[in-house]
Parts: C-alpha cells; structure tokens; sequence
C-alpha cells in the first residue's frame, strides 16, 4: 500500500508528467496523449490533453467544476471511458463514400460522464482531422436572457447576434486545421 502524507502530494505524484510510477505490482505506463494512439488496453486508464489542444478543442465547452480542476492542477487527463473508446472505434470505421444513417445516445445519471465522454470522442475528431460542429449548450440560446433583435434578412424571427458570434469564434478555434483549406467569401 502506498502511503502519503498529503493530497496535493498524490495529486503530485499522479501528474507529475507523462510517466507514472506504479506499486510494486505494476509496471511503468505510458500515458497517452494522443487519442488517435489510442487502443483497448488504454480503456480505464488516464490519458492527458497536451496544453495546446485544450486552449483550441475546449476553450469554453468544459464543465466549470472539471475546467476548475484542470486549471488548479495545471494538466487536463482524464480516465478513457469504454463508450468513448467504442465510439472513437465506429468513427474510425466510418466510410463516407457509404450511405450512412447512425447516431449515437449518451444516456445516464447527472453526473455520470456523458459530457466528458462526449469532450473525449471530440477531442479525438478534431485530432483525426474532421470538420467539427460543436454546440454546447443548445438550452440556453432559447432559454435566456441574452438580446434578442428582429432580424433583418427574415422577417417574423430574431436574432442573437451575441450568441451567434461566440458561437463563431468557437468554430474557427476549434476547426483552426481547416483555415488555410476552406474559401470562404462574403
């Protein structure tokens, strides 16, 4: 049994960089910090987000409480889940040219993982090279208390300028690979 005299200490000696010590039992690991490395033997086991990519993949999508975390230690690693890695394995077997009609249901408790697993398969597609549509938080762009003007181009419906360019520079940050690929004109 491994003992400590403190938490930050454990907390130290878990995060401490990209090798880990285990008991005497186990042996050293790598972890991973790819998610496309990825494989069955990884599932339960801690993989961390180089710095970059959590400041590009999520600059505002992480829960508050895990964003707190990851900020107070410095590193963002998390446990791979088992859906995440099934969904990471259809993903990648997935063939455009075919017609496809597949979705997938995350379902559970509060508090059970689902938007972390979800953070999980993300981060994997924009590392795999997708274009990626992320919206979080669908509830509150009808539930709050944001402006609202009449639109311009439609009449009878509004608009939420603020929402819609928050929403934007979120896009281009997180799709920032397809930048110099994509033409764009206005």
């Amino acid at each position: 049994m491994l003992r400590v005299s403190s938490r930050s200490a454990v907390v130290r000696s878990l995060l401490s960089g990209i090798r880990r010590q285990s008991t005497k039992d186990a042996t050293v690991e790598d972890w991973t910090i790819n998610p496309l490395e990825l494989g069955e033997e990884n599932v339960s086991h801690m993989y961390c987000v180089p710095s970059g990519d959590v400041k590009t993949v999520f600059p505002t999508s992480l829960p508050s409480q895990f964003s707190t975390q990851t900020t107070s230690i410095g590193e963002m690693c998390w446990i791979l889940r088992r859906q995440s890695y099934q969904m990471m394995q259809e993903l990648k077997s997935f063939d455009a040219t075919q017609p496809h009609n597949f979705r997938y249901l995350l379902y559970g408790a509060d508090g059970s993982g689902k938007t972390i697993c979800l953070h999980q398969v993300l981060h994997y597609c924009v590392k795999a090279g997708w274009l990626v549509v992320f919206v979080p938080g669908v509830f509150s762009w009808t539930h709050s208390d944001r402006e609202l003007r009449p639109s311009t181009r439609v009449p009878g419906t509004f608009d939420q300028p603020d929402t819609a360019t928050a929403w934007l520079k979120a896009f281009r940050t997180l799709n920032s690979h397809f930048t110099s690929q994509v033409l764009c004109s206005v």
